[in-house]
């Protein structure tokens, strides 16, 4: 759950990817064109949605697919490769070395 705001563009709480780890459908709430409403987008995880009707929708078809098959069928496990917080934090840690030596070297 986030503000549907334009202020909230980049803001992408650490839950989400707890959430999309468990591969399971995530429910955005907030802004269509954010962080973690793009995530699940791209990466077929979730829907996001702020109109009642559509998220009501969304829910009964969670819902049905409970009903037939037992569960809420998982998310792929390609949803969640490169999220993981080691992956996520040797990339960071790669960016940091980068700028260090190039701050060194100016």
């Amino acid at each position: 759950m986030q503000w549907n705001d334009p202020r909230e563009q980049g803001n992408c709480p650490g839950k989400f990817f707890e959430y999309i780890a468990s591969l399971r459908p995530v429910l955005i709430l907030g802004l269509e064109d954010g962080v973690p409403a793009t995530i699940a987008r791209e990466r077929f995880a979730g829907f996001c949605a702020n109109d009642p009707e559509a998220i009501a929708e969304r829910l009964k078809a969670w819902l049905k697919e409970k009903e037939q098959f037992g569960h809420v069928r998982p998310l792929p496990p390609a949803a969640r490769e490169g999220l993981s917080r080691t992956i996520q934090f040797e990339k960071l840690e790669q960016f940091l070395t980068k700028l260090q030596q190039s701050q060194s070297v100016a």
